[in-house]
């Protein structure tokens, strides 16, 4: 999508899996809300499948709204207006609180904090009051390690299915070392753990929920860092360097996943060495034409 060869693609978000991507290309990339979008995959019984949303990555707001607009689940409230009235009709002014600390407590890398100052100023120059809150308030390693938890044996559960239909030693030879390892760690887990990890994904995200209190919009950076040269992180890695690695990727984009919220980066600016660094606005559940919205506004005043 950002080499222009594909003007769209189907993408899926448990943690920031559209937003984190599109914020080191420089494309635009929105996760809808909580079981807005007809699931392409995991059925709602499943544990993971409360934080996972299917949607796209696009070059422009239109087909991302687009997209949704025709994916969305025919009894959901609120259709989605269509990209042009969405398009032309931008919102009022927003109340937009901004944060630029991760949920481990951490800031982001320099280049992303300029990008961030950057789009605060343009979206006080469109009108919308700006201040500064607090950052989603949870415990973010907790909730890191039940999604761990959760995300390892679902990973076994779909190892043991397709070990039915293929030779004994595929699983072990033709994995990734992180997949193994994730097969491993759910071989260790007491059968118990699996309720207690979902009940502490759905606390964190109950918890989130009072960060949107006093505003229309969350403002923060998408991913703490620009892109890195190809290799930096590779199968080849120790699987707890590959996990920490994920860990400081979904940072800030993993509380909207958590909490079931409409989220997006969007891509105003780059570094000065010419890498994109997107900025990622939240909001409600529920509220994704404002979310869009405002997308058509940033950019028509910023275009990328």
């Amino acid at each position: 999508v950002a080499s222009g060869m594909v003007p769209i693609a189907h993408a899926s978000d448990g943690g920031g899996s559209i937003r984190g991507p599109s914020s080191l290309c420089g494309v635009f990339g929105f996760k809808p809300s909580r079981w807005r979008i007809r699931s392409a995959g995991l059925p709602k019984d499943m544990p993971l499948a409360a934080i996972l949303s299917d949607h796209c990555i696009s070059r422009s707001v239109r087909d991302s709204a687009t997209w949704l607009r025709v994916t969305e689940v025919e009894d959901w409230a609120r259709a989605l207006p269509s990209a042009e009235e969405l398009s032309e009709h931008p919102p009022k002014k927003l109340r937009i609180g901004y944060y630029h600390i991760d949920t481990f407590g951490n800031p982001p890398d320099e280049a992303v904090q300029d990008a961030l100052q950057r789009t605060i100023e343009l979206c006080r120059a469109l009108g919308h009051a700006v201040f500064p809150v607090a950052a989603p308030d949870f415990d973010g390693l907790k909730a890191s390690h039940a999604v761990y938890d959760v995300m390892a044996a679902t990973t076994a559960g779909m190892a043991s299915f397709f070990a039915l239909g293929v030779a004994p030693d595929v699983i072990a030879t033709g994995l990734e070392p992180y997949t193994l390892a994730l097969i491993e760690h759910a071989r260790d887990l007491p059968p118990a753990r699996i309720a207690e990890a979902v009940a502490e994904i759905a606390f964190a995200g109950e918890t989130a929920q009072a960060a949107l209190n006093g505003v229309d919009v969350l403002l923060c950076p998408t991913i703490p860092f620009t892109a890195f040269p190809l290799g930096t992180v590779s199968p080849d890695c120790p699987p707890e360097t590959i996990r920490r690695h994920f860990e400081r990727s979904a940072a800030f984009t993993a509380t909207a996943s958590l909490a079931g919220w409409p989220a997006m980066s969007v891509p105003l600016h780059r570094s000065v060495q010419g890498l994109p660094a997107g900025s990622h606005f939240a909001a409600r559940p529920g509220d994704d034409a404002l979310l869009f919205r405002l997308a058509f506004q940033l950019e028509r005043a910023a275009p990328w």
